[in-house]
């Protein structure tokens, strides 16, 4: 298939029932890769028949909750000189082969670093990415992504093998057999987010299960731990993910990410002081971490420390000035405060982050509301009903906008949709008798 360099590149996959992926995965390969070898661990679709027609080399493999124990398979019948590895749900640009071809011919590395782009909306992410002017077409329909760095080509050597049973390593062997990666400045776009909730949450109880493996196989090693607490709280089992992340944390008290991941439990379970003092305890260990210092000053402001809170942002705003989630939160802090101007400022830089971000729509038309600023509200909330047509907030809010704006009509339709939603809530049940009534009152928020 690779015709363009001496080199040769071996595509190494692990698969289970991926046919609605696979296909784009490796069309997104054609002509860079010489040798396709897919490790199939019990597919009942049709992935393998899909491989097949792309000339893969299929090899089924019995699976032993391992994921190292399947990519390490692969890895032992490439017969080409480099290993790329990608899983179903990624792909490779086009715009990229050429770069591809390039770092594979040369001689002086071992090992590249692809970055992980994690398409879809989690705009709570310290690392997520507006899409912004991204030249990329693969972004196009996502408003961004999360990325993460990992090696994913490398030399075809016999000491390069992934390590862990659940979220694999191969760099650990590689630094150990004395190799050398660097950045590749290539990404690998990942679909993760389009595939149906079901298989998802079953992956993640997958991963439950074979984290708790690995903690009984290994018990001093913290890693399985964390892994094991994130997919527990992703289930809503705070009890057992407290737990194990205080199990981890006497193993290795200094290890920031355990601290992080408290922290988080402990805010997400409304306790605020505990959350407040192991966040701090993480940013001792960490200073410079944007995601613990806005979760820590979430905390602040839960508890009334305004000042410690904006401090707290103000840092995390200098190490991720284009985190929206940042922006959204000096919002919040700045209306809280009665300085409207600010409030305004923050979430109109959220909002040229990212238009179609709802909690900054949301904020800012019923902060537009609430100063009267009825002009202003209505296309931002207009703009907010686009992207979530049932929110209660923004049906009432628009309506009492339309109210003050001459538009009697359409706030009754808007106030009567939030009635279907919200049969009883009180202040939508008012604002309807006065409008049936004929009592409309000019210019109350």
């Amino acid at each position: 298939m690779g015709t363009y360099t001496m080199a040769t590149l071996s595509l190494c996959m692990v698969v289970r029932d991926e046919g609605a992926f696979i296909g784009k995965c490796l069309d997104s390969v054609k002509g860079v890769v010489d040798e396709i070898v897919v490790v199939d661990t019990g597919s009942t679709d049709d992935t393998k028949v899909i491989a097949a027609q792309w000339g893969a080399k299929i090899l089924d493999l019995a699976w032993t909750d391992d994921f190292s124990r399947a990519r390490n398979y692969a890895l032992d019948h490439a017969s080409g000189e480099w290993v790329l590895v990608l899983d179903a749900d990624e792909v490779i640009a086009q715009r990229d082969h050429k770069r591809l071809f390039s770092l594979i011919g040369e001689a002086g590395c071992d090992a590249y670093t692809l970055i992980q782009r994690t398409y879809g909306d989690n705009l709570r992410h310290a690392a997520y990415t507006c899409r912004g002017p991204d030249v990329y077409d693969e972004s196009r329909g996502f408003a961004g992504w999360i990325p993460s760095t990992l090696v994913r080509l490398f030399r075809n050597k016999v000491n390069y093998r992934f390590r862990y049973r659940i979220h694999e390593l191969v760099e650990p062997s590689i630094i150990d057999d004395g190799g050398a990666f660097q950045d590749s400045g290539i990404p690998i776009h990942h679909y993760a987010y389009r595939k149906d909730p079901r298989f998802v949450e079953a992956k993640l109880r997958r991963y439950l299960k074979i984290g708790l493996l690995q903690i009984s196989e290994n018990p001093q090693d913290p890693k399985p731990y964390l892994e094991v607490a994130m997919a527990c709280m992703e289930f809503g089992m705070w009890a057992k993910a407290e737990e194990v992340l205080r199990k981890a944390l006497e193993l290795a008290p200094r290890d920031a990410n355990l601290c992080d991941a408290l922290g988080t439990l402990y805010l997400h379970t409304n306790r605020i002081r505990e959350a407040e003092r192991i966040l701090r305890r993480g940013l001792s260990l960490r200073s410079a971490d944007a995601a613990m210092l806005h979760k820590l000053a979430g905390a602040c402001m839960s508890l009334g420390a305004n000042s410690d809170a904006e401090e707290l942002l103000g840092r995390a705003l200098t190490l991720a000035p284009d985190w929206v989630a940042v922006h959204n939160s000096r919002g919040l802090l700045f209306a809280v405060t009665n300085r409207p101007t600010e409030a305004v400022e923050a979430f109109g830089n959220s909002l040229r982050l990212h238009p179609g971000n709802l909690y900054a729509l949301t904020s800012l038309g019923m902060l537009y509301v609430n100063l009267a600023r009825f002009s202003d509200a209505l296309p931002i909330l207009e703009r907010a009903l686009e992207v979530k047509e049932d929110d209660v907030r923004v049906l009432y809010h628009l309506a009492v906008a339309c109210l003050n704006s001459s538009k009697k009509s359409r706030a009754i339709e808007l106030l009567k949709r939030a009635q279907r939603i919200q049969p009883q809530d009180p202040a939508i049940k008012e604002r309807l008798r006065e409008l049936s009534g004929g009592l409309v009152r000019e210019r109350i928020p």
